[in-house]
């Protein structure tokens, strides 16, 4: 009733009432805009409304109209006057949009319209928004305003949609008042918006893991570039442009980042895309938080375990064997042995012998996923799986979290693939106390001093062994989990850095907490058979829950999963980030969302493998 007839009622009074109480001020507005900003004073766009229906969104000016000396505007950042700054900052300049609430156009209360240029790229959920009239305000300006993660304001429209009532819209306009009088969720100061606004990043990589950071750049007001060898990459969807070069052509992204005249570069998650990242940039003379010889120890498997084994850092026991596949050599093998190339990560390549008949083929695979043709046999580890993400700031080495990865063994002589990790380790007292003070010695002695990376390692017998690094922000996201509890945003951090050299001014020391502050935190990936999706169930829960912080969905109704995928992170439906205040509830989320997704193919089969034991993992 309240969302069908009665909103519309309230949304006319409340604006009628506010437009006469609010003249006086917004007719002194009104001089004041032409006076320091110029006529005409109302700055009109077209913006989609209900059911993407298109309309003119008024507002008061806030940019003066600058030109330079051929007659072009200038940049926004030189029209945008202090005088402007302040109206925005204020939402003064929003007052004009009583109007489109009393036309028809807008309520008081719902999810703020956007520009039209964006509808193309919306997922499903994205696209919810459009379900009622956009609003003045709305749940996202009241959860950080325009701080707010560009992924998670759409997660707040649907939330809204879904808990549409009067009494929702009243607290609404209520956190509004009060959100813009104390200057709430408003990132930084004048300089540190307008300085990011329109400068232009160049991302190297298009998977869906690098969506996210996509969007995060977005919301920044950043014009974000994707390049990458294969059209359809979700990311490229998301971008604000985006290229066909293969991120591994150095010329060929130096020449399209001239080209573009581009502001920075970033490497999305891939591992194998890092050094053309430090070669980019490099050339061209951006920042870059890699250098050669940080390349040169991280992106390789084999020169990383030796690295490693110098600063008393154990790497996986391993055997000598090389693609003439020496008899001597083959017979000092003991099995199971992992084989992986030396420089891809993510399961690819990767392949468990458990006899010599096997070793060819895993032999033959890895080489064609190594692009500079090695390869490395290590022993096949059985025990705990372990991840240790640190984050850096000007030299400043901040462990944000040690985690217990656990996998699935339903796909023998593959990859194992993570099936979900558990935050904090269980080990996370040993691994201080063994292992913590040597990798700080190592990052030092290499020359990292911003960034972040991942350590992946095993537990086996009071010892840690570490198989894996990456320099770059995770697929696995565990920045997202890091956002919900500290606050800050790694992916915002990373941006900046490509733009101006700084990651801000984020005090690592009293921010992070590798204990997460007493709370219980947790992924749980959903991995499929290889089919055709026909159905998917349960997902759609998420949005009302407040414990699932983050869902990066990859696959969806309609798409196949192909041989080639299984065994690696390709046959990931989606990942949940679930944050909690205790291990119980964390049990009963984990538990929940096991049973409540289910995934079938064409012939009403189903898809899913199964996850891992909740009591088992977490002790109970």
């Amino acid at each position: 009733m309240y969302r069908k007839y009665i909103k519309r009622i309230f949304d006319i009074i409340f604006s009628l009432i506010a437009l006469i109480v609010l003249s006086p001020c917004m007719i002194v507005l009104a001089i004041l805009v032409r006076i320091n900003l110029g006529s005409p004073v109302i700055f009109r766009q077209r913006r989609p409304g209900k059911d993407e229906k298109i309309f003119t969104i008024y507002k008061f000016r806030t940019m003066t109209d600058g030109r330079d000396e051929n007659g072009g505007l200038l940049p926004d950042e030189a029209r945008l006057t202090k005088f402007g700054e302040f109206l925005r900052s204020s939402s003064l300049d929003e007052l004009p949009e009583l109007i489109n609430i009393i036309k028809g156009d807008m309520s008081i209360v719902g999810p703020r319209p956007l520009l039209a240029k964006y509808l193309p790229h919306y997922n499903k959920l994205q696209k919810r928004r459009h379900e009622v009239r956009p609003g003045l305000t709305g749940l996202a300006q009241i959860n950080g305003r325009n701080s707010a993660a560009w992924e998670d304001r759409f997660i707040y429209d649907a939330q809204y949609i879904d808990g549409i009532c009067f009494l929702q819209d009243i607290k609404i306009i209520f956190a509004t008042i009060r959100v813009v009088l104390k200057r709430e969720g408003i990132k930084g100061g004048f300089m540190d918006d307008i300085n990011l606004k329109n400068k232009k990043l160049l991302i190297l990589g298009g998977n869906p893991e690098t969506v996210p950071l996509v969007e995060t750049a977005n919301g920044m007001g950043v014009r974000t570039i994707v390049s990458s060898a294969r059209r359809d990459d979700a990311a490229k969807k998301a971008a604000w442009k985006s290229y066909d070069v293969d991120g591994l052509d150095i010329p060929g992204l130096a020449a399209l980042a001239r080209e573009e005249k581009v502001d920075g570069v970033m490497v999305g998650v891939a591992d194998i895309l890092v050094p053309s990242y430090y070669k980019v940039c490099d050339e061209l003379g951006l920042p870059c938080y890699a250098t050669q010889k940080i390349i040169d120890v991280f992106t390789l498997k084999d020169r990383f375990k030796e690295t490693c084994e110098r600063y008393g850092i154990h790497g996986i026991p391993e055997y000598y064997l090389d693609k003439d596949m020496n008899p001597g050599d083959i017979a000092k093998i003991k099995y199971p042995v992992m084989v992986k190339p030396v420089d891809n990560g993510g399961g690819v390549g990767m392949t468990v012998c458990y006899d010599a008949k096997d070793l060819q083929p895993a032999v033959d695979k890895a080489l064609a996923a190594s692009n500079r043709k090695r390869f490395i046999v290590e022993k096949y580890m059985q025990c705990d799986d372990m991840g240790m993400y640190y984050t850096f700031k000007d030299g400043f080495c901040s462990a944000s979290c040690i985690y217990d990865r656990y996998t699935t063994g339903e796909q023998p002589g593959l990859s194992r693939v993570c099936l979900g990790g558990v935050y904090p380790s269980k080990h996370i007292e040993e691994y201080f106390g063994k292992m913590h003070g040597n990798a700080c010695r190592l990052f030092k002695d290499i020359g990292i001093r911003n960034g972040v990376l991942m350590l992946s390692g095993f537990y086996e017998n009071g010892e840690f062994y570490v198989y894996d690094t990456g320099f770059r922000l995770q697929g696995e996201a565990p920045h997202l989990l890091m956002k919900a509890i500290h606050g800050f945003d790694q992916r915002e951090m990373l941006i900046k850095f490509a733009l101006t050299g700084s990651e801000g001014d984020i005090d690592l020391a009293v921010r992070d907490d590798p204990y997460l502050r007493g709370k219980r935190a947790a992924t749980l990936w959903f991995l499929l058979k290889k089919g055709k999706i026909a159905k998917i169930e349960g997902l759609s829960d998420i949005i009302n829950d407040p414990k699932v912080v983050a869902n990066i969905q990859r696959l969806y109704e309609g798409d196949t999963v192909r041989e080639e995928f299984i065994g690696t992170e390709k046959q990931v439906l989606a990942r949940l980030y679930i944050v909690c205040e205790n291990k119980l509830e964390l049990a009963k989320t984990l538990k929940y969302y096991m049973a409540a997704v289910k995934v079938y193919d064409e012939n009403g089969g189903e898809m899913l493998l199964h996850g891992f034991d909740v009591d088992k993992v977490l002790e109970l």
